[in-house]
Formats: C-alpha cells, structure tokens, sequence
C-alpha cells in the first residue's frame, strides 16, 4: 500500500500514517474489489447490468484492505488536526481516497455510484464487521458519501446470505 500511496496527496499520506499506528493488523489486496471471478470488471458490470439492486460487501471489496474503526469521525479529525469545516471534508476526501486504494479507484468508484445513481437502483452495503453498530459507522457514511454514494443501506450482518434472503427488500430482488 505504502508504494501505491507514494503519488497522493499529503493528506492521504498522513491518513495511511495515522492507520499504521491505529491498526497492526490490516491486510492489502490491491487486486481485491476489481474483477470478478470470469476477469470482468466489477465496476463495469454493475454499471451495465440490469439487475435493480446492488449489494457490496465492504472488506476488500469496496475498500481493498481488512479494517474498520470503531472511533467517530470527529475522533479522527481531531488526530488528524482537522479543526475546522473546511480541513474536515479535506480529511474525508483524504480518507476516502485512502480507503479506495488511491485516486485512480476513488475516481472509478465514483463514476460506478453516478452511474448507479441514475439508474435509481437499490444499494446495499453489508459487512459483518460490528464497527458499523458503533459511533465508527459515521467514518464509513463520510467516506461513502465522498464516493458519491448518498442513498444506500450500510448493514452489519454476521450471516450475510441470510440477511439478503429475509430482508423484506432485498427478497423481491434477489435470484438464486
């Protein structure tokens, strides 16, 4: 990761800085949340498909890394020295850029949320991370919302195949 972030800004630099002293243990797959299995490009086929809703899982799909921080947002600025409106949505694009594993996917992860945007469909977001049940999951809807995503459910969900078969949405969407 430290490679891949050596051309971004200083502010996505200091991010993954303050995540390597907060996190020991976090794995990088820089191929992971970029192809499907037959090699297609997730982002090119969930923009073209037809299907009404779109369901992501967040470790190493969305976000090419294993980790989510239980910590706020503000608790974060404050590290990051992120004090006023202006230095926190630089922080959160910062963020954002980092969780997306770099400018180049934040950009493609932008244009695919457009995308799904204006083609009104269902997004999901499911993890069985419990970060998302604390005061963290602020970090993670800033981030989405960097990535152009605004209307979505962000799920925890231990069983995620469960999840999708009994939530009274997703069950009208979903062929096995």
């Amino acid at each position: 990761m430290r490679v891949l972030l050596e051309t971004e800004s200083e502010d996505v630099q200091r991010v993954y800085k303050m995540y390597t002293e907060h996190f020991s243990d976090t794995f990088f797959d820089p191929r992971s949340g970029n192809q499907l299995n037959t090699g297609e490009s997730m982002f090119e086929h969930v923009k073209n498909s037809s299907v009404k809703a779109v369901i992501f899982d967040w470790d190493r799909t969305l976000q090419q890394f294993e980790c989510m921080s239980t910590n706020s947002f503000e608790s974060w600025c404050q590290k990051f020295g992120a004090e006023t409106d202006e230095r926190k949505e630089d922080f959160a694009l910062a963020l954002a850029i980092y969780h997306a594993g770099g400018t180049q996917r934040f950009n493609v992860l932008k244009d695919m949320f457009s995308t799904i945007k204006q083609q009104k469909k269902i997004v999901y977001i499911i993890t069985g991370n419990p970060a998302v049940t604390t005061v963290g999951k602020e970090l993670y809807i800033r981030i989405l919302n960097k990535w152009g995503l605004n209307h979505f459910s962000l799920v925890y969900a231990i069983n995620k195949y469960h999840f999708m078969a009994n939530d009274p949405i997703l069950c009208c969407h979903i062929t096995w």
